[in-house]
């Protein structure tokens, strides 16, 4: 498992990165992002 923690998630904190790297992981592998969603 991976964990990702940020205020608010934007491709400046990683978003992107986490993104094109579930892309690459092998589905053993699990990527929890923890964070504040402040549109809602």
């Amino acid at each position: 498992m991976i964990l990702g923690v940020a205020d608010s998630w934007s491709s400046y904190k990683g978003l992107d990165c986490f993104i094109e790297l579930s892309q690459q992981l092998d589905p053993k592998y699990q990527i929890v992002l923890v964070g504040i969603d402040h549109e809602k």
